[in-house]
């Protein structure tokens, strides 16, 4: 059965070819030790690694034996007798991993399944952009319907029939606009999610080294209320140390863009529910005190549109790009150069402890309570706070080069200096009244 594939020395993947054609490519010289090759599963290898190969400058021997005839027993792939198969073992010691009968595999991370997330990443980017063209889109619709609340509330409409006209004009338009903003997003969520999964299952695959939260509770935990605040970001970020420093991830510092998207995606969802019950208080609103709660739901919808929404949909996009490429590039490091079987006594980092969700390793305490505080803020009272406590945490990083928490202390200050305005201001008048 053809299932095997190699790459030439222009890097084209060649293939699907038997196990009795890869060898005979061996011999003859066409596969090198140094090519690379692959099984339909996606586990990779270079030739020179692989027990079963006879290249020609190798006689047959114990170590690379003569092939025997092609056989349909395992995977369709020709097998060795009993006697010269290499059985895995889950030893960390392994250095070996029999696959399809006939070759011999190298244990290693690059043996768990890395699957390209190029397909899954395109989906998703086109589904954030969509959603960055209905923000644009939106806000013209948010603009028509505050013009046709402002006329109707200055008595600008001659009649009440022209009045009832516009509005159900601006209405119908804002509910097209709703009901298609509310479909892409569902879509670009299931496609966001599903290339989390890949992306958080590709890291396991490329280290050695266990990672703190599976692929499917790197999905789950966005479900799961409390937990869904920082668990989803801590997959991320751990795939991407992964990405950074296959051999050793826990001893790689994240990434402030990770922390930035997250920031900008929690006030989203939070500014999303304000609106949501600015809407909903329009609708509840008296006769007299309709206008002002729909003017007020307005501007609220329009200044989402204009500032949270899109930065929120950029950082993602630009989250989705570096984590793909940095580890397309992480994949194709580990094929070349496998790193060794892992030993966990070498590690100079230790895995976080599973209970630190809320206080994450080598992060500055003051960072975290800045953190917390930072996302406090948007109820105007705690903004002072979240300012100090990050100036204060910033301060206390500096001092203390080998802790973290950097953009924690970043995202308090500058969360802590927008809502402390308000609150600047009430108090002038406050005090001038």
């Amino acid at each position: 059965m053809a299932n095997w594939y190699y790459y030439n020395s222009n890097g084209e993947k060649i293939g699907p070819i038997s196990v009795t054609t890869l060898k005979e490519l061996a011999q003859q010289g066409t596969i090198t030790r140094e090519t690379k090759i692959e099984n339909h599963v996606g586990r990779a290898a270079l030739a020179g690694q692989v027990n079963g190969l006879i290249f020609p400058e190798s006689t047959p021997s114990a170590e690379y034996p003569v092939a025997p005839p092609i056989s349909e027993e395992v995977y369709g792939f020709a097998s060795l007798p009993p006697t010269e198969v290499k059985p895995y073992t889950a030893s960390v010691s392994s250095t070996s991993q029999t696959f399809g009968g006939g070759l011999v595999f190298p244990s290693g991370p690059i043996q768990r399944g890395y699957c390209d997330p190029g397909k899954i990443t395109l989906i998703t980017v086109i589904s954030i952009v969509l959603l960055l063209i209905l923000n644009v889109i939106a806000i013209p619709g948010n603009m028509m319907e505050r013009d046709v609340l402002l006329k109707i509330q200055a008595g600008a409409y001659e009649t009440e029939e022209e009045a009832t006209a516009a509005s159900d004009k601006s209405d119908a338009i804002q509910a097209l606009i709703g009901l298609t903003t509310v479909v892409v997003f569902l879509f670009s969520g299931i496609s966001f999610l599903y290339w989390t999964h890949r992306i958080v299952k590709n890291a396991h695959s490329i280290t050695s080294r266990p990672l703190r939260y599976s692929p499917g509770w790197a999905v789950g935990y966005y479900f799961i209320p409390i937990l869904n605040l920082i668990r989803p970001l801590q997959a991320l970020a751990d795939a991407h140390r992964v990405s950074k420093n296959p051999g050793d991830w826990a001893a790689t510092s994240g990434s402030y863009l990770l922390g930035w998207w997250w920031a900008s995606f929690i006030l989203s969802r939070i500014a999303e529910r304000i609106n949501t019950k600015l809407a909903q208080a329009s609708m509840r609103a008296t006769e007299e005190g309709f206008m002002d709660a729909a003017l007020a739901s307005n501007a609220c919808d329009t200044l989402v549109n204009l500032t949270i929404e899109p930065i929120s949909n950029l950082l993602a996009l630009w989250v989705v790009w570096i984590l793909t490429n940095s580890q397309r590039e992480a994949y194709l490091q580990v094929v070349q150069s496998p790193p060794p079987p892992m030993d966990p006594g070498k590690f100079t980092h230790q895995l976080p402890e599973e209970n630190t969700w809320l206080v994450p390793s080598r992060t500055s305490s003051w960072a975290i309570f800045a953190g917390y505080a930072g996302l406090l803020a948007i109820s105007i009272f705690p903004a002072p706070v979240a300012l100090v406590l990050g100036i204060i945490a910033l301060r206390h990083i500096r001092a203390n080069p080998h802790l973290e928490g950097r953009g924690r202390a970043i995202f308090a200050i500058v969360t802590g200096t927008i809502f402390s305005i308000p609150l600047l201001l009430f108090g002038i008048l406050f005090m001038l009244s």
